[in-house]
């Protein structure tokens, strides 16, 4: 018997599936916080210029640098989604898959090293799930190739 049309299972698949959709809900969350951020710091700074307050001024501009690296970590969190989704059971891409997982997780480290709280090591659940998803179709592609 033949097996000509054998396609290797990808055993990290659900759990990548799964995580990417998280990855995507809660990076859509965060960029409509980070954009409502902005959008205070932006006031913030128009009420610190008419009342002629150096402080709120300081404070805005201050809220606006934290908004826009939101933004950018909010990004990268839907584009880290959509690549979990996307390559889920493509063995081949999952070395690509477990780097982009990785940079994010070390993104998150980074944030739970500068802000620590019990919400912000929840926050590493998801990444360190998907990075054990996205090593299992690692191994799994090392093993097809012998």
């Amino acid at each position: 018997m033949e097996m000509q049309n054998f396609t290797p299972r990808a055993p990290g698949k659900g759990m990548l599936t799964v995580c990417g959709i998280l990855y995507i809900v809660f990076g859509g969350m965060s960029l409509l916080v980070g954009m409502l951020a902005l959008f205070g710091a932006a006031v913030m700074a128009e009420l610190g210029e008419f009342a002629a307050m150096d402080m709120v001024g300081a404070t805005a501009g201050f809220l606006a640098i934290i908004s826009i690296l939101v933004l950018i970590q909010s990004g990268f969190s839907i584009f880290v989604g959509i690549v979990a989704i996307k390559n889920a059971a493509v063995l081949a891409k999952a070395t690509f898959v477990r780097t982009v997982v990785i940079i994010h997780l070390v993104m998150l480290i980074l944030t739970v090293a500068l802000d620590f709280s019990l919400w912000a090591l929840a926050g590493l659940v998801v990444p360190i799930i998907a990075l054990i998803g996205a090593q299992k179709n690692v191994q799994a592609n090392e093993y097809n190739r012998e």
